[in-house]
C-alpha cells in the first residue's frame, strides 16, 4: 500500500535569500487519492504539527470508509431539534432569501416541532406528521405549505449530512386543485372607481397596484429613484431585488397616474425615499376603505377582495378594452402563457356577447321551400310503380332490388313502413358474401 505522511516548514526566497517559515504544513497520501493534499498544522512545535497531521489523516481516512459518516449522524442525532432549525434558518439567512420567506418557512417548521412534542431525530416520524396533519384545523393549501416547508428542512438535514434520509419523502401531498378558498377576484370598473372616490390621499396607491399590475409588496418598496416621470412615456422600474421572480420589470404609467405621483415629491426628499412611504395602507386601513365603498369582501362563490386584486384587474380590464394577452403577460412578469390566460384574464358577459355579434347571421331564403328540393320528392306509391330497372353487380345476378313477394297470405307491400326507408329483403350468407367481394 502506498503512503506517505510529512511536516515541514516551507521557504520562500526573498531579496536572493530562502527564508524558512514559521508555522509548520503537513502533506499526505495514501492509496485511492488523485493527488497529495497539503494542509496548514498552525503550530511552529514539530510533535504538535506531527500530532495534528496523523488526526487529520485518520479522519480522512475514516471518511473514505464510511465510517465517519456514522459518526457525524450520530453526533448530529443527539442534538436537539430546535437546534438544527436555528442552524438552518441562519443558512437560509446567508443565502440572502426574501425576509418574509425565510420567517414563514420557520415558524411552520416551529409549529410542526412544538406540536409534535418533537425533541431530537427519532421522533420525527412521517406517522407523527400525517396524525398531526389529520387534526391540522386550516385550508388544503395551508396544509401543503408546511408539509412543502418541513420537506425542505428534512432535504436540508440529508444535504448537511446530519441525517441519513428524509423520513417524509413518502407522505403524499394534499390534494388542493379546486379547493382554493380565497382566490382573489379582480375589481369592477364599478367598483374600482367607488373605492378611489372614498379613498382619498390613498387613491393614488390604489390606482399605481391596478395600473402597473404589481404585487403589493413590489409597490410598497418603489422608491423615487425608481421612477421616470418625464417624457412622454412614464416608467416606473421594479428592480429584481423586490420582485418575487428576481428579475427587472419595467411598468409604464397612465400620464394622469405620473402627474399624481409627480405631485407626492417634495424639497428635501432624498431619490431613496419610498414613493408611498406615508400612504401606503394597512388592512385595516383597506378593509376600512372597501366597506365605504360598498364592496362586499368575500362573496357567496368564495372569491374574496383583497391587495392581490388590484394585479388582476389589468387581466380582466385588458380583455374588455382589447389590450393583447402578450402585453398584458409582459407586464404581470409570467413566463407562462397559460397562467395570465386562465388565472389572471377574466372575460365579462359583455365582452363575449359583443365578440360573437362578430359572427355573420345565416337564415334561410324566404322562397327556399317553393324552389328547393320539391321535385325531387317522391311518393311511396310512385316508389311502387317505378319500373326502371335497376343494373345488378357483376356476379350477382340472382340478387334482385324489387319488393319482397309476401311471405304471409294477405301481406302487400303496402304494409312495408311508410318512411320511405327501403326494409330488408333478403339475408345474404357468409358464402354468397364472400363471392360478392
Amino acid at each position: 500500500m502506498i503512503y506517505q505522511e510529512h511536516v515541514v516548514r516551507p521557504t520562500r526566497t526573498i531579496n536572493g535569500k530562502k527564508v524558512r517559515a514559521k508555522l509548520y504544513v503537513g502533506q499526505y497520501f495514501f492509496e485511492g487519492m488523485p493527488k497529495p493534499v497539503r494542509v496548514p498544522l498552525n503550530t511552529p512545535d514539530k510533535l504538535t504539527a506531527k500530532a495534528r497531521l496523523r488526526k487529520l489523516i485518520i479522519r480522512e481516512q475514516r471518511r473514505s470508509e464510511g465510517l465517519l459518516l456514522a459518526e457525524e449522524f450520530s453526533a448530529a442525532a443527539r442534538k436537539m431539534l430546535v437546534e438544527h432549525l436555528a442552524d438552518y434558518e441562519a443558512d437560509l439567512k446567508a443565502r440572502e432569501l426574501a425576509r418574509h420567506h425565510v420567517k414563514d418557512t420557520c415558524r411552520r417548521i416551529a409549529r410542526i416541532i412544538r406540536e409534535n412534542s418533537w425533541k431530537i431525530f427519532a421522533d420525527m416520524t412521517s406517522g407523527g406528521f400525517t396524525k398531526w396533519r389529520a387534526t391540522f384545523k386550516g385550508s388544503a393549501k395551508t396544509k401543503k405549505e408546511y408539509q412543502v416547508s418541513l420537506n425542505a428542512f428534512a432535504n436540508w438535514l440529508v444535504r448537511q449530512e446530519r441525517l441519513e434520509r428524509n423520513p417524509f419523502k413518502g407522505v403524499s401531498r394534499v390534494e388542493t386543485r379546486g379547493k382554493q378558498t380565497r382566490t382573489a377576484r379582480p375589481f369592477t370598473i364599478e367598483e374600482f372607481q367607488r373605492l378611489v372616490d372614498v379613498a382619498g390621499q390613498r387613491a393614488v396607491v390604489y390606482q399605481t397596484m391596478a395600473y402597473t399590475a404589481q404585487r403589493m409588496i413590489e409597490v410598497y418598496r418603489l422608491r423615487f429613484c425608481d421612477l421616470y416621470l418625464d417624457g412622454d412615456c412614464p416608467l416606473a422600474h421594479f428592480r429584481k431585488r423586490t420582485t418575487k421572480d428576481k428579475k427587472d420589470r419595467w411598468a409604464p404609467l397612465p400620464s394622469q397616474l405620473a402627474a399624481k405621483i409627480r405631485a407626492l415629491w417634495l424639497p428635501g426628499y432624498v431619490r431613496d425615499r419610498r414613493v408611498f412611504w406615508h400612504l401606503f395602507p394597512t388592512r385595516d386601513t383597506f378593509l376600512a376603505d372597501l366597506k365605504a365603498a360598498g364592496i362586499v369582501q368575500k362573496g357567496n362563490d368564495g372569491e374574496i377582495v383583497g391587495f392581490h386584486s388590484f394585479r388582476k384587474c389589468l387581466g380582466a380590464w385588458g380583455v374588455d378594452c382589447g389590450i393583447a394577452q402578450k402585453a398584458t403577460q409582459e407586464v404581470l412578469g409570467h413566463s407562462d402563457a397559460n397562467l395570465t390566460a386562465n388565472i389572471y384574464s377574466r372575460i365579462s358577459a359583455a365582452a363575449i356577447s359583443r365578440e360573437l355579434k362578430k359572427l355573420p347571421w345565416i337564415d334561410a331564403h324566404p322562397d327556399a321551400h317553393s324552389s328547393g328540393a320539391m321535385g325531387h320528392v317522391m311518393s311511396f306509391q310512385d316508389k311502387i310503380d317505378y319500373n326502371t330497372p335497376i343494373p345488378k353487380a357483376v356476379g350477382a345476378e340472382e340478387l334482385s332490388h324489387a319488393p319482397a313477394p309476401p311471405v304471409i297470405p294477405g301481406q302487400t307491400s303496402k304494409m312495408v313502413d311508410p318512411t320511405g326507408l327501403e326494409p330488408a329483403t333478403f339475408s345474404m350468407s357468409r358464402k354468397r358474401s364472400n363471392q360478392l367481394s
